[in-house]
Protein backbone atom coordinates (compact mmCIF):
# COMPACT_ATOMS: atom_id res chain seq x y z
CA UNK A 1 0.00 0.00 0.00
CA UNK A 2 1.05 3.29 -0.77
CA UNK A 3 0.82 6.17 1.09
CA UNK A 4 0.88 10.01 -0.54
CA UNK A 5 3.65 11.52 0.36
CA UNK A 6 1.72 14.65 1.09
CA UNK A 7 -0.05 12.53 3.99
CA UNK A 8 3.32 11.54 5.58
CA UNK A 9 4.33 15.03 5.69
CA UNK A 10 1.31 16.48 7.54
CA UNK A 11 1.26 13.44 9.97
CA UNK A 12 5.03 14.39 11.07
CA UNK A 13 3.89 17.53 11.43
CA UNK A 14 1.33 16.96 13.76
CA UNK A 15 3.42 14.70 15.55
CA UNK A 16 6.29 17.54 16.46
CA UNK A 17 3.58 19.82 17.50
CA UNK A 18 5.17 21.09 20.87
CA UNK A 19 3.21 21.62 24.31
CA UNK A 20 4.11 25.70 23.48
CA UNK A 21 2.08 25.65 20.18
CA UNK A 22 -0.76 23.68 21.64
CA UNK A 23 -1.34 26.19 24.29
CA UNK A 24 -0.89 28.93 21.74
CA UNK A 25 -3.27 27.57 19.99
CA UNK A 26 -5.81 27.41 22.49
CA UNK A 27 -5.26 30.98 24.13
CA UNK A 28 -6.21 32.09 20.29
CA UNK A 29 -9.09 30.13 20.26
CA UNK A 30 -10.58 31.07 23.70
CA UNK A 31 -9.72 35.02 22.28
CA UNK A 32 -10.54 35.15 18.79
CA UNK A 33 -12.64 32.36 18.08
CA UNK A 34 -14.91 32.59 21.31
CA UNK A 35 -15.78 36.24 20.79
CA UNK A 36 -18.46 34.98 18.37
CA UNK A 37 -18.22 31.21 18.38
CA UNK A 38 -18.70 31.31 21.81
CA UNK A 39 -16.04 29.47 24.16
CA UNK A 40 -17.43 25.99 24.12
CA UNK A 41 -18.27 26.63 20.37
CA UNK A 42 -22.14 27.71 20.58
CA UNK A 43 -22.29 30.77 18.74
CA UNK A 44 -23.59 34.09 20.82
CA UNK A 45 -25.77 34.93 17.69
CA UNK A 46 -28.02 33.27 15.20
CA UNK A 47 -25.96 34.88 12.58
CA UNK A 48 -22.76 32.99 13.34
CA UNK A 49 -22.69 29.50 13.01
CA UNK A 50 -21.80 27.07 16.21
CA UNK A 51 -19.07 25.06 15.97
CA UNK A 52 -20.46 22.62 18.16
CA UNK A 53 -22.96 21.49 16.48
CA UNK A 54 -25.74 23.83 14.64
CA UNK A 55 -28.96 24.67 15.95
CA UNK A 56 -32.05 22.67 14.16
CA UNK A 57 -33.19 25.96 11.91
CA UNK A 58 -29.74 26.00 10.64
CA UNK A 59 -29.35 22.65 9.39
CA UNK A 60 -32.68 23.17 7.30
CA UNK A 61 -31.88 26.56 6.02
CA UNK A 62 -28.44 24.96 4.68
CA UNK A 63 -30.25 21.55 3.48
CA UNK A 64 -32.85 23.45 1.71
CA UNK A 65 -30.08 25.38 0.06
CA UNK A 66 -28.30 22.15 -1.62
CA UNK A 67 -31.09 21.06 -2.44
CA UNK A 68 -32.10 24.11 -4.33
CA UNK A 69 -28.60 24.44 -5.71
CA UNK A 70 -28.89 20.38 -6.62
CA UNK A 71 -31.86 20.87 -8.57
CA UNK A 72 -30.22 23.93 -10.24
CA UNK A 73 -27.15 21.99 -11.48
CA UNK A 74 -29.63 19.28 -12.71
CA UNK A 75 -31.77 21.52 -14.98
Amino acid sequence: MRIPVGLLIVAAGISTASAADIEAGKAKAATVCAACHGALGVSVSDAIPNLAGQKARYIELQLNALRMEAARMRS
